[in-house]
């Protein structure tokens, strides 16, 4: 499963008036991030941070920085398609809320009975990088290990 992205036509961009140059509107593409992060990656989102002023051109590239509810971080990255502010937004996190219920199933074939599986809200996906999750089941909880794979957002996990 890759990382979620979208391509924003004309979406971002807003004009400075008297000028001839046309710069990407922070608040518009914080809005837009928090909503792609919060639809395609299913996470809870506290805050977007991006750089003001930036001028939109082909090529241009910037990050903004992501907080789930739960504090955690991650950086989404922005590249301008063209000048009139037309962008595509890389958001390289898991699927949080489908991973969770796919290895909710997982682990209830191997204990045969029912789990609920909570990971953070913003996990980088990384080859290599590691990552927690809980597993519940009642009064019964597990610590879940996961390790991506690959920078696809492919990843083991092993319940403890």
């Amino acid at each position: 499963m890759s990382p979620p992205r979208l391509c924003l036509p004309f979406a971002l961009a807003a004009a400075i008036a008297g000028c001839g140059e046309t710069r990407i509107d922070a608040d518009k593409a914080e809005g837009l991030i928090r909503d792609l992060v919060s639809e395609r990656v299913g996470a809870k989102v506290a805050t977007v941070a991006c750089p003001d002023g930036i001028t939109a051109k082909k090529g241009v590239t910037f990050s903004c920085r992501v907080a789930g509810i739960d504090a955690t971080k991650g950086n989404v990255v922005v590249t301008g398609r063209d000048s009139r502010g037309s962008v595509e937004v890389s958001a390289p996190f898991l699927r949080v809320r489908t991973s969770e219920a796919d290895m909710a199933a997982q682990i209830e074939k191997t204990y045969e009975t029912r789990f609920e599986v909570s990971c953070p809200e913003i996990i980088v996906i990384a080859k290599g990088a590691r990552f927690r999750c809980k597993a519940r089941s009642g009064d019964r909880t597990r610590t879940v290990n996961g390790r991506f794979l690959d920078d696809s957002g492919k990843f083991s996990f092993r319940p403890d």
